[in-house]
């Protein structure tokens, strides 16, 4: 935006001076109704993104909203402390998946999606998941005694080696 200032007062003027400064003004005046244009275009423009921007957030809240409510029923129906509106206020969407997929009534397996017809078939309660007596060993335990395996003398070797430094 051009501002306009006079360098002279209008009644010290002549004639001649009165014509060029108003032709001055006609012309930053021109310049500073295309600015405005331009600004209250773009203004219309980011009004319309804002618009679509608020109108995504409220989509996810909807989305967000619905999913906790979800994952909520499936945590309580694991559980007879709360009711599901209890635990939507109580736990984040985060905690909720992470709840229902520890206690085995929510899998990521693609197993259990391509499958879903063949789990209605089955109703023995194969699909809650797998008790420490089912699982494998990690690795292998020391006896604690004298006579121990060959990791834990190589780790006794090596505690040794370091505490003589």
């Amino acid at each position: 935006m051009d501002i306009f200032e006079f360098n002279k007062a209008p009644d010290e003027m002549d004639d001649d001076e009165l014509r060029s400064t108003l032709s001055e003004f006609m012309t930053k005046h021109e310049d500073n109704v295309a600015d405005y244009s331009e600004i209250e275009s773009e203004r219309d423009e980011l009004s319309e993104t804002v618009a679509d921007l608020e109108g995504e957030i409220a989509d996810f809240s909807e989305t967000e909203s619905t999913l906790v409510a979800n994952f909520a029923e499936v945590v309580a129906s694991e559980t007879e402390m709360f009711d599901a509106d209890e635990v939507a206020d109580r736990f984040s969407l985060s905690e909720l998946i992470g709840k229902a997929d520890a206690m085995g009534s929510f899998s990521l397996d693609t197993d259990a999606a391509a499958g879903d017809d063949d789990d209605d078939d089955d109703d023995d309660g194969g699909d809650e998941g797998t008790t420490f007596d089912e699982k494998p060993d990690r690795a292998p335990t020391g006896s604690g005694g004298s006579g121990g395996s060959s990791f834990s003398d190589q780790a006794e070797d090596d505690l040794n080696s370091l505490l003589s430094l």
